[in-house]
């Protein structure tokens, strides 16, 4: 009986030990999940804000930006975005003297850009 009895408090032991480090598991994943909350909370008035922007553009406005042949850094490095975000072929980096910047793909996105803006 007293063998029969060891045997069980052992996997008792065994039981409350695997308890233990699922409970620090579920602890550690609703701390995580605290911070996440936290972080997308922060995030909604910026995605609002972005959602905002995009409602006002026009075509008139992706119309001028396609008649560019030499835009400024600032479209050239959104474009560069543009074309990560849809997994698109980026051009080689190469540090640009003249931007004091990577040169951007800005010839890739004249190849693609119908296909995103349209």
């Amino acid at each position: 009986m007293t063998v029969k009895a060891q045997e069980a408090e052992k996997v008792t032991k065994m039981v409350l030990t695997q308890k233990d480090k699922a409970q620090r598991i579920v602890d550690g994943i609703e701390a995580d999940k605290a911070v996440a909350k936290r972080s997308l909370d922060l995030a909604e008035p910026e995605l609002e804000m972005a959602r905002r922007a995009l409602d006002t553009i026009e075509s008139k406005d992706i119309a001028t930006v396609r008649a560019m042949k030499h835009p400024p850094i600032v479209i050239r490095l959104i474009m560069d975005c543009v074309l990560l975000l849809f997994q698109r072929k980026m051009a080689p980096v190469h540090y640009d003297v003249e931007t004091r910047f990577h040169k951007t793909s800005w010839t890739e996105s004249l190849l693609v850009r119908r296909n995103i803006w349209q």
